[in-house]
């Protein structure tokens, strides 16, 4: 499965300053630990760090969904902003 993540400036220094990684998984952990982002991500207890909000296709803010196991599909876009990002993607 292809799924599309794309990241704000404060966080592409984790993919060599592109916007855009392809991954693979079937919920947005997998994804992240495809990616080998997660200890950037989540805290010690393995929730997502409160300064970043994460997406799936445009929708909700994964913490209002299913969290880290919100299934992904083939073709899904992955969005993840820092606090700090302003929702700027240049």
């Amino acid at each position: 499965m292809a799924i599309t993540l794309r990241t704000a400036g404060a966080l592409r220094s984790l993919f060599d300053g592109k916007q855009e990684a392809q991954a693979e998984g079937a919920t947005v952990g997998e994804v992240v630990e495809h990616l080998g982002i997660r200890e950037r991500l989540c805290d010690d207890s393995g929730k997502l760090r409160r300064h970043f909000n994460v997406h799936v296709n445009e929708g909700e803010d994964i913490r209002r969904l299913q969290g880290l196991d919100t299934p992904v599909a083939d073709g899904d876009t992955i969005t993840i902003l820092s606090a700090i990002a302003g929702g700027a993607w240049a």
